[in-house]
């Protein structure tokens, strides 16, 4: 049997193992999703609330992420509301299905049991599950870009000249969900292009060739009003402005943690090792494949193409080079299936998925971002009924969420802020006042809560004549928010 193949006996009885895959990987992804939305996912929710004509208008200047999953997520809202854990739905079901796309990967690269155990790494995989549940576009992206793999490597291979049309076809359809879900995914059709094109050249498959330049000029023709604001976007950098360009070992770092079970201390350079042995084993199997060297090719070229160009315009970040992790464990789990002899290949799988397994138990505990409800609810039991001062519409809509009357008493009051209200620039939000008026308002009120978020500080633009005293929060070290009471001159517990 040739590498790669997957004849009717090889996934016999595959299906319940793959179903029983698919639904750990849902059970994972449904645990503990109540949590409160962090700075990010209220962003979701408000471009998701705007009417669909802006989100796909040259309104979505202020916007980095592209409209694809705001506009799903407003038809979800609609028929689901709007509840937190009913937010995470829809990405847990984007993850899901990116789980299924891996194992069809795997299964092409390796055989049926290389495509389960690439299920189940991802399945297993505390960075994915993280993903799957936060209200933002990137597992979208992922799984759609692990199709779009699968399809050029199905495309490449030596049995595909009957159907190149129905490849290339669901290629530039799921390149296109990939760049509308997240910006930085013009990086796939990038590589894919720096490997195929060459490749096809040097084959001498001309008409393959020609039909895969005619499916990029599609992609790029559907993409391309985007691609214009994204232009415009880089030139100015309002809405990146906080990143700053990668030094090679924060890039090394980045992508370490994106591919490998990170979380597990001194432990984890060993699973490194171990993982990283697996995929090389399998690249040089494939020596002969090229179809399957892409996959070790896209896990290298990536994060590599993704430093060079974050020196110009900074962009490098765990979530956008999170996505070619995909092929990675691809080859990792091929490489590990194909281990010889067996008592090795077992020992070498049970490391993998145990160290995957442990780095998810890990992370749970930790997941939740930016705790605004617990925030909230402990400003109200510290100060009950206090104004609570912000600096910027986006710390604002985060406290906003989660004090509604008439359960919460704050009054949530935000500063003008360019540096903090970048995407936010586009909404109303009830409550922001001048620095003055902020003034005015901690006389005339006796106190005020300044919650200091991101470096976003009211104190440096409100200067009160009392020292503030710390109000204790439960946002642990991931966090940066902090909280302090100001009162005036006149109150008495001021002195």
């Amino acid at each position: 049997m040739s590498e790669g193949a997957t004849p009717r006996t090889a996934v016999h009885g595959i299906g319940p193992t793959l179903v029983l895959v698919v639904a750990l990987a849902l059970a994972l992804r449904l645990a503990g999703l109540h949590y409160s939305l962090w700075n990010d996912e209220v962003a979701s929710t408000q471009f998701a609330a705007a009417p669909v004509h802006l989100l796909w208008s040259n309104w979505m200047v202020r916007e980095t992420n592209p409209p694809l999953y705001y506009t799903l997520l407003h038809g979800w809202i609609a028929l689901f509301g709007d509840a937190d854990a009913t937010l995470r739905l829809m990405s847990v079901l984007f993850g899901c299905i990116g789980v299924a796309a891996v194992y069809l990967l795997g299964r092409r690269a390796g055989g049926a049991r290389a495509g389960l155990l690439s299920a189940l790494l991802v399945a297993l995989s505390a960075q994915h599950v993280m993903y799957s549940q936060q209200v933002r576009g990137y597992v979208l992206g992922h799984a759609a870009a692990v199709a779009a793999i699968l399809a050029v490597v199905v495309f490449l291979a030596p049995d595909a000249p009957q159907r190149r049309g129905r490849l290339l076809l669901g290629y530039a359809a799921a390149c296109t969900v990939a760049l509308y879900a997240h910006t930085t995914f013009f990086l796939l059709p990038a590589v894919l292009n720096a490997y195929v094109l060459p490749l096809l050249a040097m084959r001498r498959q001309w008409r393959a060739a020609g039909a895969w330049i005619a499916a990029n000029a599609a992609v790029l023709l559907l993409w391309a009003w985007w691609a214009h604001l994204t232009l415009v976007q880089a030139g100015t950098r309002r809405t990146i402005g906080w990143i700053g360009p990668p030094s090679l070992p924060y890039a090394v770092r980045m992508t370490m943690e994106s591919y490998l079970p990170w979380q597990l201390g001194p432990v984890q350079f060993a699973v490194a090792l171990v993982m990283v042995a697996a995929a090389g084993t399998a690249a040089r199997r494939w020596r002969r494949r090229a179809e399957l060297l892409l996959l070790p090719f896209l896990a290298i070229a990536t994060p590599a193409l993704l430093f060079v160009l974050s020196q110009r315009v900074p962009m490098f970040l765990d979530r956008t080079v999170y996505w070619s992790s995909a092929p990675f464990l691809v080859t990792v789990a091929a490489g590990l299936a194909g281990l010889r002899p067996r008592p090795l290949m077992i020992a070498g799988v049970a490391a993998a998925v145990l160290a995957t397994a442990a780095g998810w138990l890990v992370w749970y505990p930790t997941r939740e971002i930016e705790p605004w409800r617990a925030i909230v609810a402990s400003i109200e039991r510290q100060a009950p009924g206090a104004a609570v001062l912000v600096s910027g519409k986006q710390p604002a809509l985060d406290l906003l969420r989660y004090c509604r009357a008439p359960r919460c008493s704050l009054s949530i009051v935000g500063l003008p802020s360019a540096q903090a209200d970048a995407w936010a620039s586009g909404f109303a939000v009830p409550g922001m006042i001048s620095p003055d008026a902020a003034n005015r308002l901690l006389a005339r009120s006796g106190r005020l809560v300044a919650v200091r978020w991101m470096g976003q500080d009211p104190a440096r633009v409100v200067r009160p004549r009392l020292r503030p005293v710390p109000l204790a929060l439960p946002v642990g070290d991931r966090t940066s928010v902090e909280a302090a009471l100001w009162r005036a001159a006149g109150d008495p517990a001021a002195r």
